[in-house]
């Protein structure tokens, strides 16, 4: 799925001193972070209602590996069992514990769980550590006006979704203007800065007058 209008995500997933806001639940195959900036470039956590790992991370296949990364996250491990109507794999289920699907193949989509998996070579997406904190001095230093925004949609496991995000390096008291987007069933809203930079993302489950970042 686009990555543009993830950004935010992707600074939250690469800067641990991001400082969010105001969010609401991400789209499914969207990712979230949690516990340390040294387990969340090991693992990722999907948004609710995510069905499998994706982006080329890779699906836990057993009960001890998911042992170690709910207590790596900072959380408790429950149990597994074979369920039909949850994601394969580790996930995050209602209360923060983590459980086990022994059902591998299960692509079943819930309102109530996270899927985790470990993250692709270099954490998947994003700067490394240093090359991030290099390019945030840059930005920071930077006394040019620079801001936008960016669109796009995506189509994956017959779900339908638009989203945009928009920033600048005008600081977190000026506002970032999203362009008016249809509001589906699920979705959500999120904003979040870091020093000068301030940016905020938008998604919704259709793509009906999804916006266009350009006419071509």
């Amino acid at each position: 799925m686009p990555a543009r209008w993830f950004l935010l995500s992707v600074w939250v997933h690469v800067a641990g001193g991001l400082r969010v806001v105001k969010s609401a639940d991400a789209s499914p195959g969207g990712f979230i972070v949690t516990g340390s900036s040294s387990s969340s470039t090991k693992y990722r956590e999907y948004s609710k209602g995510t069905t499998k790992c994706q982006s080329g991370d890779r699906q836990m296949t057993s009960s001890s590996e998911c042992r170690s990364a709910a207590s790596d996250l900072g959380t408790s491990y429950d149990s597994s069992g074979s369920w039909s109507n949850v994601p394969g794999g580790c996930f995050r289920g209602k209360g923060g514990k983590f459980w086990f699907n022994k059902k591998l193949s299960s692509r079943a989509s819930h309102h109530e769980t996270n899927p985790v998996c470990f993250a692709a070579a270099g954490g998947g997406a994003g700067l490394s550590p240093d090359d991030f904190a290099q390019w945030m001095r840059l930005l920071q230093n930077n006394d040019i006006p620079q801001g936008g925004y960016a669109c796009g949609y995506s189509t994956v496991d017959g779900q339908q979704w638009c989203g945009c995000s928009c920033g600048h390096n005008q600081g977190n008291t000026t506002p970032c203007t999203l362009p008016p987007m249809n509001p589906g069933t699920a979705g959500g809203h999120t904003c979040g800065y870091y020093g000068v930079l301030y940016g905020c993302a938008e998604a919704h489950n259709t793509i009906v007058g999804c916006p266009r970042t350009s006419s071509r």
